[in-house]
């Protein structure tokens, strides 16, 4: 994986170059209101369905009011969602509605709660390949292209080509901001 310079780089996988191992679906070793942005880049598909809504409490405990968290997790349409064996959850466009603080009209969200977590969704991308990508060719030029095409119409058009595209999508890409 990626070592970010300048980062705070966390991993569970010793095997991999990190600062802080731990395992994130437990307790996170960092202060409250510690971060001003986090970014995980193929993370939360590795944690534990039973772990992930603690999980995402956690970060939100650890984030402060206006942090930003973005998101690189696969796409449930895609093959490499299903194809690893260590993935346990698979996102969409919506993944994260339950835990809006205000909708998309801006209006306070007062619906079902599973969580303490709350984040304003302030992007959510549907991405025909991976942003790290680089095993199809000529495909990867025309990648921003079709991504382009598959984000336009706001949210009703991503949810139409999330439901009839029939090539499915590699990933998609959140970008969360923290509401405290």
């Amino acid at each position: 994986m990626d070592y970010k310079e300048s980062w705070i780089n966390v991993d569970f996988n010793r095997e991999v170059k990190a600062d802080i191992y731990c395992d994130i679906s437990k307790k996170m070793p960092f202060k409250n209101n510690y971060f001003d942005e986090v970014l995980m880049d193929n993370v939360l598909e590795h944690i534990k369905r039973d772990r992930l809504l603690f999980f995402l409490d956690n970060l939100y405990r650890i984030c402060k009011n206006g942090a930003k968290i973005r998101i690189y997790v696969p796409h449930f349409t895609s093959t490499a969602a299903f194809k690893h064996l260590t993935h346990y959850n698979f996102f969409g466009v919506t993944s994260f509605g339950i835990m809006e603080a205000k909708n998309k009209s801006g209006i306070n969200v007062s619906g079902e709660r599973y969580n303490k977590a709350r984040f304003n969704v302030l992007k959510e991308r549907l991405m025909v390949l991976s942003q790290k990508s680089d095993n199809f060719g000529f495909m990867n030029k025309f990648a921003s292209i079709f991504d382009w095409f598959f984000n336009l119409g706001g949210l009703r058009g991503k949810l139409f080509w999330e439901k009839f595209n029939i090539f499915g999508f590699e990933e998609i890409y959140f970008e969360l901001e923290v509401v405290k």
